[in-house]
């Protein structure tokens, strides 16, 4: 399978922000909430919490963080997130960047599947709070508008881990493009528009500094 999917910045800039998809917040639909909650329950019976007593910790003061989620529903215990959290400094201060999941997986602690399904539950979660300001990531805005389902984000996500631990970093856009699930001129117009709200809130951010 080719991935040598090429959306360079300037094309980005190429595209008209006033043309673009509307960033609002949408209501998220039923059906999605519905699709997570089912791939939660599944991913529990085919994949079970490697402790029958989660703990309830906030991980740096955010409940929202990867860590906590795995920690509150048995998948990890306090010891392996303190190891995890280690390692991933210590090859921080190499100058190799790591995420929390894929060090998991690396260490033989978390299966593959269990992160795409936390990871979608995490996203969920981001979009339902009403006072959650941050930029959507790209798989969270395709879902709140109804562009794709969780189902079919969900593949994109697991292969996308599986490359990284092979050394190969491949943006999501692009795997969603090769699996014939989104459109490269979509795709296109959506950065657009995050490129430009970013740009106008870090100006906006400027002014008020």
């Amino acid at each position: 399978m080719s991935l040598n999917v090429i959306l360079p910045l300037e094309r980005i800039r190429q595209y008209d922000h006033r043309k673009a998809l509307p960033m609002v917040r949408q209501q998220i639909s039923a059906a999605a909430g519905a699709e997570v909650a089912h791939l939660l329950h599944r991913t529990l019976h085919e994949h079970p919490p490697v402790t029958s007593r989660p703990t309830a910790r906030t991980v740096n003061g955010n409940t929202r963080r990867l860590g906590n989620y795995l920690l509150s529903l048995g998948y990890i215990t306090p010891t392996h997130l303190v190891v995890a959290l280690a390692e991933q400094r210590q090859r921080l201060t190499n100058g190799a960047t790591w995420l929390l999941g894929d060090l998991l997986i690396q260490q033989g602690i978390l299966p593959p599947p269990v992160l795409t399904t936390v990871l979608l539950v995490q996203s969920m979660d981001r979009l339902l709070d009403p006072d959650h300001n941050s930029p959507l990531l790209l798989g969270e805005y395709l879902i709140q508008n109804n562009m794709i389902s969780p189902a079919q984000l969900a593949p994109a996500l697991q292969l996308q881990t599986w490359l990284r631990q092979r050394g190969m970093r491949v943006q999501l856009g692009e795997l969603l493009i090769q699996q014939g699930i989104l459109e490269e001129q979509t795709l296109l117009t959506i950065l657009a528009e995050q490129h430009y709200t970013r740009s106008n809130r870090r100006g906006l951010t400027e002014v008020l500094h």
